[in-house]
């Protein structure tokens, strides 16, 4: 994960790997108050630590490693928020689906005083161009008629409409 000087003495090295993991807020004191906490290597003193840090580029190194792990992390997150994405969309259209058959089947027994459906496919249709990043603030789904007056839907089958089977 992170590179070794050649000439790096395994101790050099462990202390390192020991520093670069205590974080972005990292020090070489807080390293050797670390080491002098847990009771191992506390022989090793600040100024071995510093003189460390300086021969083997800990603080170039150092941030290189912070990059990887840092990019590392963004490539986890990034993966979440796709699955979570597609997800959404496969949800999204199962619902549209839904909400369609409803508005099909209010239409056929002629009963379509309910906007619930009509809604249900705004919220899905919406919920699907975000998880898609197709949405704007600008673009909104208005599912309305003419004058935001009430939805006149006209289906034909075969030869005729529903109004004429009445």
């Amino acid at each position: 994960m992170s590179e070794e000087k050649p000439q790096e003495t395994p101790k050099a090295a462990a202390a390192y790997e020991e520093y670069a993991a205590l974080g972005p807020g990292r020090s070489l004191e807080k390293l050797v108050e670390k080491r002098r906490q847990s009771g191992g290597n506390s022989t090793v003193r600040l100024r071995t630590i510093e003189a460390w840090s300086s021969l083997h580029e800990w603080q170039r190194r150092v941030r290189t490693y912070d990059v990887e792990i840092a990019s590392a992390e963004a490539k986890k997150i990034k993966a979440i928020h796709d699955e979570m994405n597609s997800r959404q969309v496969e949800t999204s259209k199962e619902m549209q689906d839904v909400a369609i058959k409803q508005i099909k089947e209010l239409i056929q027994v002629k009963s379509f005083g309910s906007l619930a459906a009509v809604q249900l496919l705004k919220n899905m249709i919406e919920a699907e161009r975000k998880a898609l990043r197709a949405d704007d603030d600008t673009k909104k789904v208005e599912i309305t008629g003419k004058d935001k007056g009430p939805i006149i839907i006209q289906t034909t089958w075969g030869g005729g409409s529903l109004e004429d089977d009445e």
